[in-house]
């Protein structure tokens, strides 16, 4: 990265206004002065396996640019979405909190209602908290928390918002219909817009352009980077010719390895290309990168060695990859075996930008900054999953995993069996009562599950095709 940085110094000089981006004091909103705050970019793939990355383990799909983002950081083996779907999982990432505290949380994704949903104003959010901080703060790419007008990211923390409201789009045409309804349309702030162009490379190049302009004004900035890659339709950037055929609802049985493959690799070349721009502003050393995926993979993508896909609370359907460096701060390529979640996040960068996530009432999710420091360190902890669609319910408490899927019970060790073959249920019904009598309790705190549901509406009507 040396050789980058002195490439750079021309652009550095350009931008001298920004003084130095480690050393500089940030004025925070109300006059508030301190020492400089890091950079967050908080990249988030959408419905990736757990092993499309060459970092974990990928046999097929190179990832360079983020298997970088590894090598100068800490990469955690037992990370897990809030969901195996991903609505519950953003609405999670943002409040730190279990999805099913929140009546939007109960949809499984947010289908074609979601204008009548949203997280309720006023709760307190990861962006909103790092703006009264003073960050500049920035959704580019998929929100899901509900549809424009009715739920905007600038309503919840965000100062700007670049992408889709919806669950995904034509990766061209930025637009889909699905049963009449008109979807993934391209937004900026609260305007409907047209833009030219592979939607993974606008997305990569709006992040570039918030980071000068918050370089420029000289602010920390949040932003968050949310791709809809590799999420359906399976276009590749080289499939422009297809035209909007392969976003048809009638082609969601379509696809093929090859265009996966060609979406990941498109989505990890803008990941270079920010993690080239950060370095070109200097800004490098002193930014805290993380890269996540909502929830496990689709049909195209590979889990192994786990088992499950997206919609499955088996691992394969909610362990993803996490990955976080922090160059001046953190240590550089070494694993952690902590138990993560998404909604972590929250209390995470809060800490890490000098704020108390002791002072937010109500957080689910742990601070991990103690064990991102030392990573030989870790905490027991007890994390717990429902998902509507087959009554599916789990628990993981240290090695061991109960799972309720379908009307049966499984019990797994997974530090000897992460590929949840070898159930033993029978073996420890003790373990199994456990497990289930912390479920109940846990479930007790949430939220029961409405009986209308707009996302059954939606997966009744495809139920044999993927799940959006």
């Amino acid at each position: 990265m040396k050789t980058c940085m002195t490439g750079a110094m021309t652009r550095r000089t350009a931008l001298a206004a920004l003084g130095s981006a480690v050393a500089a004091p940030a004025v925070a909103r109300g006059g508030r002065s301190g020492p400089r705050r890091p950079n967050i970019l908080y990249i988030m793939a959408d419905d990736m396996g757990h092993a499309d990355l060459g970092c974990y383990g990928s046999r097929d799909i190179r990832t360079p640019a983020i298997d970088a983002i590894a090598a100068r950081g800490v990469k955690f083996g037992n990370a897990y979405a809030n969901s195996c779907v991903c609505s519950p999982t953003r609405i999670a990432l943002l409040t730190g909190r279990y999805q099913g505290r929140f009546r939007i949380g109960l949809e499984e994704p947010i289908a074609f209602n979601g204008d009548e949903l949203s997280l309720p104003r006023g709760t307190r959010t990861l962006p909103g908290l790092l703006r009264d901080l003073g960050y500049a703060t920035s959704l580019v790419g998929k929100w899901h928390v509900g549809e424009l007008p009715a739920s905007s990211p600038l309503d919840h923390g965000y100062d700007y918002f670049f992408g889709i409201a919806s669950g995904g789009t034509d990766y061209f045409a930025h637009a889909t219909t699905i049963n009449g309804h008109e979807m993934g349309k391209l937004f900026e702030n609260r305007t409907e817009i047209q833009r030219p162009g592979y939607l993974t490379d606008l997305l990569g190049a709006k992040a570039i352009d918030r980071m000068q302009q918050a370089a420029r004004q000289d602010r920390p900035f949040f932003i968050s980077l949310h791709f809809t890659a590799p999420h359906w339709p399976w276009q590749g950037p080289g499939d422009a010719a297809q035209g909007s055929a392969a976003a048809d609802p009638r082609q969601m049985d379509g696809g093929n390895v090859r265009a996966y493959a060609a979406m990941m690799e498109g989505m990890d070349a803008n990941v270079g290309r920010v993690l080239a721009e950060l370095a070109a502003l200097g800004l490098e050393e002193d930014t805290i990168v993380i890269f996540t995926s909502d929830n496990g993979g689709e049909r195209f993508s590979d889990s192994w060695p786990l088992t499950g896909m997206k919609g499955e609370l088996l691992e394969g359907g909610i362990r993803v990859p996490l990955i976080v460096s922090w160059p001046a701060h953190l240590p550089k390529g070494r694993d952690s075996a902590q138990v993560t979640m998404s909604m972590d996040a929250l209390p995470t960068l809060l800490s890490a930008a000098g704020g108390d996530p002791g002072r937010v009432e109500g957080l689910d999710g742990i601070d991990l900054m103690p064990f991102l420091r030392d990573v030989d360190s870790r905490t027991d902890r007890t994390l717990f999953w429902r998902h509507r669609a087959g009554d599916q319910i789990a628990v993981r408490s240290g090695q061991w995993k109960y799972l309720r899927s379908y009307g049966r019970d499984y019990l797994f060790d997974l530090s000897q069996d992460e590929r949840e073959r070898a159930d033993r249920k029978e073996a420890m019904p003790g373990k199994v009562a456990e497990l289930k009598a912390a479920h109940a309790g846990w479930l007790a705190q949430m939220l029961p599950y409405p009986e209308h549901s707009y996302s059954e509406d939606m997966l009744g009507k495809f139920a044999d095709r993927p799940r959006e």
